[in-house]
This record gives C-alpha cells, structure tokens and sequence, in this order.
C-alpha cells in the first residue's frame, strides 16, 4: 500500500466513533484506494465510496459484521440513486466472502474480479449492479437454494461476463427464502456478450423500458407469477437468446394448471403484449411440486429496449393489453359494446365472448366483415342473470393464432351513464357516444399543463359518436371536459395519448 492509502485508514478509525452505523472504509471524493496484492481485509461495517476503491484481484473482503446488514454504498450511508444504468463502477474488489449472516446490501456499482463466498446469509442487490467479471471459473460459491444466494430488490442486476452457448447460471430470488429461490440460467450463441438480470414479483402488462420497472396493474392468470429482467450489453433487432427459468409450485398462478401437452412457453414483453415463443412444451406435463424448469429463446424485436421482461405462461397466444380495446355501457335491459383496433392487417374476423365469472368465457357472435375504420359496435340483448356481466373480444387472426382484448366489467346498475369515452389509451382518435342523452354540448380538450387544445359546440342525438382527431398530438396526458349547455351538467375524463 502506498501513504496515501496509509492515511486513509487513519481516517477511518476515527469515523467509527462518530458515525451512527460502523464503518469499515471510507473513500471521499477525489480519492482512490488501490492496490492491495494478496491482502486479506476484514470488514466490520460498510463499505462507503464516492471516489475509486480499485482492489488487487488477489485481495480478500471479509464482511464479518453481526449487529446488521453491511452495505456497500455511497460515503453519506443513505443510500445512491440512478447508479444501475451507468458504467460507472466505482467499487471494484478482489473477491468477497460473506460472512455477515445478516448479509450484504448492494446500493452503488460493485465489480468482484474473482469470487462471491457465501458463508452466511444473502447478497441484496438494491440500487447498484453487482458484476461478477470472473469468466475462468465460477464466480460464487457455497450458495444454495435456502437463503445464500442474490436477491435483486431494487434496480440494480446481478451482471456475468461473456455468457455463451455453454451457458451461465444466475442465482437469484427476490427474497431470501426457498419459495422466492427463481434462478434462471442464460445462454447466447453469437460472440459472448454481458448479461445481467434481476427477478421481482408478479405479471403486468406496460414495463418501463429505461429500467425494466412494471406499471399498470397485476395480471398473473395462467402465469408464473414472477418477472426477470434481462439486461443484454449489446443488442440487435432479432437477435436471441435462450433462457432456462427455475420456479416453484408455490409461484404459480391457480390457473396455471392443469400443465396440459404443450401448455407451457416462454413469453416476453413487448409494447404492452405478451409474446410467446416458438419452442413450446414439453409433451409431458411436469408434476409435483417443483421446482420446475423450462427453456425457450427470447427475440430482441426492438434492440433499444435495454431491461427486456421474461416469464413463463401457459397461455399460448400473443395476450394483448393494448392492441384492441374494448367498452361497453348496459342500457334499457342491454349491453351495447364498442371496440377499437390499432392495426388490422391479416385479421380474419372478431368474436365477442361473454362471462358471467371472468374465466370462463363463450362466444355469443361472430363478425367476419372486416371494415376500413377499425371501429366496431355489437348490442348483446340476451344477458344472462348475473350482477357483473363480463366482456372481451377475441380477434383471429389469417394464420389462426388469435388475441384477446382487455377484459370489461358491465354492471346492470349503470344505465344511467349519459356518455362513454373511448378508447383510453387513445392512438388516433378521442370517441365520445352519446349513449342516451340528446342535446347541445360544449367539448374542451386541454393538455397535462391546462393549455386548450381544442373547443366544439356540437348538437347530437342518442347513439350518435363524435370524434376528436388526436394523430398529430404529441403523447401525453389530456383532459376533456362535457358540458351540457341546457343543463350546466358536466363530466371530465383524463386520457392518456399514445402512438
């Protein structure tokens, strides 16, 4: 070690009287912390850097705390933000063994050039990337599937380098427990790439692409109820790669069985759908209780998405979230129904199905006239006696494989509602039925920011719709007002404006 490491240490003596949390080693701004050939350095409390700790791959980081977690983390201990999606590694150590049985919590880049140990406890990866570079030989060791392994609970991933055919094991979960033990094991047969991936709970339909976080709501039917974020360094539209999920029973959605014949396949996430992959299976059902696997490729279809969503389902179609949107009112003993369609390139035909418990849905009519607008209309005049009838639509596709729309909940107490607004997301158009109520009506558009984009003063009947052009929009929020100019009644909706 040279003097200036020396001093160093001096500092951070005296930190660990006047820190609340011990503290193994502090490295400020500006400052680097390197070398340590063959040194063995055991590590009371955290480690915190804001400047460079480059360490001797020989070198080895003992975390032998016991009262807590240790944490490798900024030099302020609250934690670091917006780390995961940078290449700056600003801890980088020889190897790690974790003997804290209180584990190690990962909040800042950490790079380990030789070995994970776990002796005691789990590694959370929090904020920061933990990158094992070791490609020679395996870079963790005495994990198992109890509670030493790498539990993602943040943005940060578990990165490997130079993932090829032979593949490359990922022991992760997203709680320390054998139920929550979900590795997945990843394998690429172009040139050897960095891959990265952490794991969280529950199915969704929009993902964030900047971060691979989920919004919208839970859909877990007939899923495993876990995601994996995979994290590629060097992506091109249709490449793939092949990835072996590992899950338990306990994981699964209730419908998720029966594991019928070819009932099970890869699926990912893109522009709010679920694809499946070609390779689907296995002829024979597994049984028990797990844990189970299952290996299938996954196709880059859009090479910036950094953080691509991966699971495993046994629905075997392309499941749509917004690619057809379907509304409906009930009105004098009916329920009138409207969808909407993106794109109706190499569709053959829509069927409405009907539900009176939201899983067990027939067909009640087929249209196999395809019209140039995309915007389609059906009354169901035959209801069956149920409080909450369901609804969705089913569109077929020329090479029969199909999709389904999001599905709609018509309660027979609604009658009264004057209007209904569709579709929400809009993509080209803002409808707006008038459902039972003629009359003058005012229509203001306005942005997120309250600007009026628009004003009509419209007169209609009942059944009639009335469209509001909003192609050229830029995406965003937008809020519509309808104001009744005989009675001052008035109703606002919040639309959200994608293309």
């Amino acid at each position: 070690m040279f003097v200036r490491t020396y001093w160093l240490f001096i500092a951070v003596i005296v930190s660990l009287n006047t820190l609340a949390q011990p503290v193994g080693i502090v490295v400020g701004n500006n400052t680097i912390l390197n070398g340590g050939a063959n040194a063995y350095i055991h590590l009371p409390g955290d480690v915190r850097c804001n400047g460079l700790i480059d360490m001797a791959t020989s070198s080895i980081w003992s975390f032998e705390g016991s009262s807590s977690q240790q944490r490798i983390t900024c030099v302020s201990g609250s934690g670091c933000t917006n780390v995961f999606n940078t290449n700056n590694y600003l801890v980088r150590l020889g190897s790690v063994h974790q003997v804290n049985s209180n584990g190690i919590a990962v909040e800042i880049n950490t790079i380990v050039k030789t070995v994970h140990y776990f002796y005691n406890g789990s590694t959370q990866i929090k904020e920061g990337n933990y990158w094992l570079t070791q490609t020679s030989l395996t870079p963790y060791a005495m994990n198992d599937n109890v509670s030493k392994f790498f539990i993602t609970t943040g943005h940060g991933l578990l990165k490997q380098s130079n993932v090829g055919a032979s593949g490359t094991f990922f022991p992760i979960g997203n709680a320390a427990n054998t139920n929550n033990y979900t590795p997945i094991t990843i394998s690429y047969s172009g040139t050897a790439d960095d891959f990265g991936i952490r794991v969280f709970d529950n199915i969704y339909f929009p993902y964030n692409t900047s971060n691979g976080d989920p919004s919208g709501s839970v859909y877990n039917y007939r899923f495993v109820k876990k995601t994996w974020i995979v994290n590629k360094t060097n992506r091109t539209t249709g490449d793939y790669f092949t990835v072996t999920p590992q899950w338990n029973l306990i994981n699964e959605d209730v419908n998720f069985t029966p594991r019928r014949p070819y009932d099970i396949s890869i699926v990912r996430n893109h522009n709010s759908l679920w694809f499946p992959e070609v390779n689907q299976g296995p002829a024979s059902p597994p049984t028990g209780a797990g844990p189970f696997t299952f290996t299938g490729n996954v196709t880059y279809d859009n090479a910036p998405w950094e953080y691509y969503p991966v699971s495993v389902s046994a629905t075997n179609f392309v499941l749509a979230n917004d690619a057809i949107k379907v509304a409906g009112i009930f009105q004098q003993n009916k329920v009138l129904l409207n969808w909407n369609v993106l794109s109706q390139l190499n569709i053959s035909s829509y069927e409405v199905e009907r539900s009176a418990d939201a899983v067990n849905f027939k067909s009640i009519n087929a249209l196999n006239t395809i019209n140039n607008t995309g915007n389609y209309n059906y009354t169901d005049a035959s209801l069956p006696l149920a409080e909450n009838i369901y609804y969705r639509i089913k569109q077929i596709n020329n090479n029969n494989t199909f999709v389904y729309s999001n599905i709609i909940t018509i309660k027979r107490s609604a009658e009264n509602i004057p209007v209904l607004v569709f579709p929400n997301p809009a993509h080209n158009y803002i409808n707006i039925l008038f459902t039972n109520a003629n009359g003058d009506y005012i229509l203001k558009l306005t942005d997120n920011a309250g600007k009026t984009i628009s004003i009509n003063k419209i007169n209609v009947n009942a059944g009639e719709t009335f469209n509001i052009p909003v192609s050229k929009f830029p995406p965003g929020i937008y809020h519509l007002k309808l104001i009744d100019q005989q009675t001052y009644w008035s109703s606002s909706y919040k639309i959200l404006v994608k293309h």
